[in-house]
């Protein structure tokens, strides 16, 4: 039972995936040399000699064919390893839960250009669930100047309009600093509705966009590939924190997403989202043993009564949809208290 979750551990933290064993190429060339050899003092032996030059030949086909499958170029891997339809440099970006969705079938390859001040702006592809849309892109250096240019990115629907809170929870920069020829990255996107089938990816060098500034490549999703992969499960555990009460509905787990929904919505100060942080603590609390946690990666929020509060529905983590946990721990801290001790919300997921 440990070995197997200590094996989860390792697959969910990596951050920046383990590289494969490699054999280097001294190995490889050692092991040829070796088989060559065989050969070389089979041949010296006349009465043998044919069988022995079949003998050095087979071992060294033998010692190739053993070390092959796992020996690759330094930087290769990802490459030879990626799923039909994704560029190595689109998935050296993933995460652990990312390239599972893509194994699933989830990203789906967009290769869409356009042309602003001097760069071309590409769209390669876009993972996506039914609350959580990731969108891959290049930006390239055309003008061959060193000098680099503040580019901004941003999304609209499909009448124009720019999404932004609460519709939508940008939860990566939108301004790139390009100082390379060529720049890769990703923004993830959360929206508080279900993630939508056509969205506008803008790219310009305005903070403001204007029909002139940027390029606007449209983006067609086929939402038949997620429609159904989500997993709801019922919590309704309540918490009387600071004269409020609180209470977790459920917890969606979805192939790009964990999201812990609170039902009634939260009322909060408006100031209350800068301080409030959340961990999901991942398995059974044990005696003396260290808890390994995720953060949340954002909050979903909507308009409260009045200007100073606001209305907490969810809050969103990493994908635990490819995971075994039996039991995770919600812990919050900053809900606007001056209880320093943080509540803890024990979720049973099996």
């Amino acid at each position: 039972m440990v070995e197997t979750r200590e094996n989860q551990l390792v697959r969910y933290f990596d951050g920046a995936r383990q590289a494969e064993q490699q054999i280097s190429e001294g190995a490889l060339a050692s092991a040829i040399g070796a088989g060559l050899a065989r050969g070389k003092n089979a041949r010296r032996k006349r009465a043998v000699q044919r069988g022995a030059v079949a003998a050095g030949l087979l071992a060294c086909c033998l010692l190739i064919a053993a070390v092959w499958p796992v020996w690759t170029m330094p930087g290769t891997s990802t490459v030879m390893s990626s799923p039909p339809g994704i560029p190595g440099y689109v998935l050296s970006q993933m995460t652990t839960p990312m390239e599972q969705a893509a194994d699933q079938g989830l990203y789906q390859p967009i290769n869409k250009s356009a042309e602003v001040e001097g760069y071309k702006v590409t769209v390669d592809g876009v993972l996506a669930d039914n609350e959580t849309m990731i969108v891959f892109y290049t930006l390239e250096n055309l003008s061959g100047s060193d000098q680099s240019k503040d580019m901004y990115i941003d999304f609209f629907d499909t009448d124009g309009n720019l999404l932004i809170v609460p519709d939508i929870w940008n939860e990566s920069n939108s301004s790139v600093n390009n100082t390379e020829r060529i720049k890769h990255g990703f923004i993830r996107l959360t929206f508080s509705d279900t993630t939508p089938g056509h969205i506008i990816f803008a790219a310009g060098t305005e903070f403001i966009y204007k029909d002139e500034s940027s390029v606007k490549i449209p983006i067609e999703l086929d939402t038949r590939r997620y429609a159904g992969l989500e997993r709801t499960i019922p919590v309704n555990q309540s918490a009387k924190i600071g004269g409020r009460h609180i209470t977790i509905g459920d917890v969606i787990l979805r192939p790009l997403s964990t999201t812990i929904r609170f039902d009634p919505k939260v009322t909060v100060s408006i100031y209350e989202p800068a301080n409030m942080q959340a961990k999901l603590y991942l398995g059974e609390k044990r005696e003396k043993q260290f808890r390994y946690y995720i953060k949340s990666r954002t909050a979903i929020y909507s308009e409260g009564q009045n200007e100073a509060d606001t209305l907490l529905s969810a809050i969103v983590f990493d994908s635990l949809y490819y995971e075994d946990w039996n039991e995770v721990t919600l812990q919050v801290d900053g809900w606007g208290t001056s209880d320093n001790q943080p509540q803890e919300f024990k979720i049973k997921l099996k």
